[in-house]
């Protein structure tokens, strides 16, 4: 498997305006790099994360809170989402070739132009 980039959507912790800017960072290195870019999405829509929201090992593992991306009331990141459904967009978007034995890009993620 060859490394890639995926971006994870950002949407300055729902308050704040200027986070549109970096929806440029992941297209910017993925040119610069020459790697193919995935977007992480849930459902046709972009999963959005909280940046530091997450830890990850390289090797499948992926640690978070619960407070990070289920609070329905302050900074909402992905609204009607349930925990399983976060749980299943985290498993698919970190999915190394350790633990999902292809090199193909996990289901919840699309190789595309940026928007």
């Amino acid at each position: 498997m060859r490394p890639a980039i995926v971006h994870f959507h950002f949407n300055g912790w729902a308050k704040y305006d200027n986070w549109r800017k970096d929806t440029k960072v992941p297209q910017t290195a993925a040119q610069l790099l020459g790697k193919k870019l995935f977007h992480a999405e849930h459902a046709g829509k972009p999963f959005v994360i909280e940046g530091g929201g997450m830890e990850l090992n390289g090797r499948g593992t992926l640690l978070s809170t619960e407070q990070c991306y289920l609070d329905p009331k302050i900074q909402v990141r992905n609204p009607g989402l349930r925990k399983k459904d976060i749980e299943g967009a985290l498993k698919i978007t970190s999915a190394s070739p350790t633990s999902s034995g292809s090199a193909k890009a996990p289901s919840a993620m699309t190789p595309r132009p940026h928007r």
